[in-house]
C-alpha cells in the first residue's frame, strides 16, 4: 500500500483499504495548510498563487450567486483534493492520460464523501465549473503574461459559444499582493468551518 504523510501526521493511504476517517476539523486543517502552500499554473504568475485563493473566490463568486451553504462549501472544496495529488495544470493532466484522471477522481470522491458534498458536487457541477471558469479568467487577465491579441486563445475561455469572463474582483490588489500564504491557509479553515457550523444549525432547525 501507498501512502502520503499530511500535515497532522496521519497517513492517507493512496491505495488499499481506506482508514477509518477522522473528524472533518483535522481533515480541513490539513487541506487548507497544504493549499495555501501550492500554487497555480505551476508558478507561473506574477506573484504566489496558492490553490487556496483560487478556491476561496469560487466559493466567493458561489456564495455572490446566493448559492445553498453546501454548494458554497462544495465551491471552496472543488479542488480539496490537490492537497493529496498536488494541482497539475490542465495540458499536463491531458498528457498524462486516463491514469492520473483516475486517481484525481478518487482522491475527489472520497473527500466529497468525507464531508458530505458529493450529492451536491454532482447536481451542481456545471455551476461550480462556471464559477471556476469565472476564477479562471481573471486569474489570467490579472496574474499571467497572456496577451489578448498576441497569445493563443484558451478553448475554455475563449470559444465564441461559451465566452468566459472575468468578475470584479482584483487579484493584484494591496492586500492580496501581501498576504502571506499562513494567512491564506486561516482563512481557508475559517471558511470552511464557518459554512460547516452554519450546515450543523440548518440541520437543527430542521429537525
Amino acid at each position: 500500500m501507498n501512502w502520503i504523510v499530511t500535515s497532522t501526521g496521519r497517513e492517507h493511504y493512496l491505495s488499499g483499504p481506506a482508514a477509518d476517517r477522522p473528524d472533518n476539523v483535522p481533515i480541513l486543517c490539513e487541506i487548507s495548510h497544504s493549499l495555501a502552500q501550492i500554487n497555480r499554473f505551476t508558478g507561473h504568475c506574477k506573484r504566489p498563487y496558492s490553490v487556496a485563493e483560487h478556491s476561496l473566490l469560487v466559493s466567493d463568486l458561489a456564495q455572490q450567486d446566493g448559492a445553498p451553504t453546501r454548494v458554497v462549501l462544495a465551491a471552496l472544496l472543488h479542488d480539496a483534493h490537490e492537497c493529496i495529488v498536488g494541482d497539475v495544470a490542465s495540458p499536463l493532466k491531458a498528457e498524462l492520460g486516463e491514469v492520473w484522471q483516475a486517481l484525481e477522481a478518487r482522491e475527489q470522491t472520497r473527500l466529497q464523501e468525507q464531508f458530505g458534498i458529493a450529492t451536491v458536487s454532482q447536481l451542481y457541477a456545471k455551476q461550480i465549473k462556471h464559477w471556476d471558469l469565472v476564477a479562471l479568467a481573471t486569474e489570467r487577465a490579472d496574474l499571467m503574461a497572456w496577451h489578448k491579441h498576441l497569445s493563443t486563445p484558451w478553448p475554455t475561455l475563449d470559444t465564441y459559444y461559451a465566452r468566459i469572463y472575468r468578475c470584479d474582483t482584483d487579484l493584484m490588489s494591496e492586500w492580496r499582493c501581501n498576504t502571506n500564504w499562513v494567512t491564506w491557509a486561516c482563512v481557508f479553515k475559517e471558511r470552511g468551518l464557518q459554512l460547516m457550523n452554519q450546515l450543523r444549525i440548518n440541520a437543527q432547525r430542521a429537525a
